[in-house]
């Protein structure tokens, strides 16, 4: 009888051994994994101009104001396929680098994941090149144009990469990608642009106006580490004056919204997007 309770006892001695081992593996598991998808997960903020508010969708988000976000625009459209990073938008209609430095940046912190950001064209003055060539001299539209050139040349590479230091440093673990400006006119289109036409000459005065900005934000982008994301080879054969555009044509009644994006427009700005940040 004393063998058989000394057994009993061992046998209940080693299944305790073994349910306490068992309990301390699951206990170490469910302490010590963590699911992959909690790694990816973070904050996607969005900065910027019109071209990353959304500015020439078909619809607004009140709350905005003058912001004119909208839920078309491509920082919304990427979220919306990968919702895992929370989307922060604080694109802003009409904003500049300074406006983007002084009002947008308190969006980041260590838990942003990714950035976003379209700016410049304001900078340069893309509003007071179209104005002049649309409505003003063939000097005036050269003038403006050769402004517009020479700041994207200088002063905006100085600017932009600044902004792009800055935004690393409060974004230490996120990914920044910069995505550029289509061609805003098909330069040797026959197609009607709308409202008004302009002459060949000065059609070609707004993509080299574009081209300029484009290679300034290349430069800065190259000399920050920062990916850049051209959309003027996306938009080609879809500009303003070509029979299929995905930009708004000139409207002299809805002058806010011409030469920005429609949402075919946008649809494309947030495919190329999503070929350069995969999955999230």
């Amino acid at each position: 009888m004393v063998d058989v309770r000394v057994t009993r006892r061992r046998g209940l001695y080693v299944r305790k051994i073994v349910l306490t081992a068992v309990a301390a593996v699951m206990g170490l598991t469910m302490l010590g994994a963590t699911p992959a998808s909690a790694h990816q997960r973070g904050e996607y903020v969005a900065l910027g101009d019109s071209y990353a508010s959304g500015v020439g969708a078909s619809v607004y988000d009140e709350a905005s104001g003058e912001c004119l976000r909208s839920p078309k625009s491509y920082p919304r459209t990427w979220s919306r396929k990968h919702p895992k990073l929370k989307l922060k938008d604080v694109a802003c209609s009409g904003y500049r680098i300074p406006q983007v430095r002084a009002e947008q940046l308190g969006a980041l912190s260590r838990k942003t994941k990714l950035v976003t950001l379209t700016v410049g064209g304001n900078d340069a003055g893309f509003r007071a090149t179209l104005n002049a060539c649309l409505g003003g001299t063939d000097a005036q539209c050269q003038g403006a144009a050769a402004l517009a050139t020479n700041y994207a040349s200088t002063t905006l590479v100085d600017d932009l990469k600044a902004l792009l230091g800055e935004i690393k440093g409060k974004a230490p673990n996120a990914r920044v990608i910069v995505l550029g400006y289509p061609h805003l006119v098909d330069p040797e289109g026959t197609d009607s642009c709308g409202d008004v036409t302009p002459n060949a000459e000065r059609r070609a005065l707004f993509t080299s106006t574009v081209d300029a900005v484009n290679q300034g934000i290349i430069t800065a982008t190259g000399q920050a580490g920062v990916k850049f994301v051209d959309l003027r080879g996306p938009f080609a054969g879809h500009e303003v004056c070509t029979d299929d555009p995905w930009l708004h044509e000139v409207d002299l009644d809805n002058q806010l919204e011409m030469f920005h994006p429609t949402d075919r427009g946008y649809k494309t700005y947030a495919r190329e997007l999503a070929k350069v940040t995969g999955r999230y």
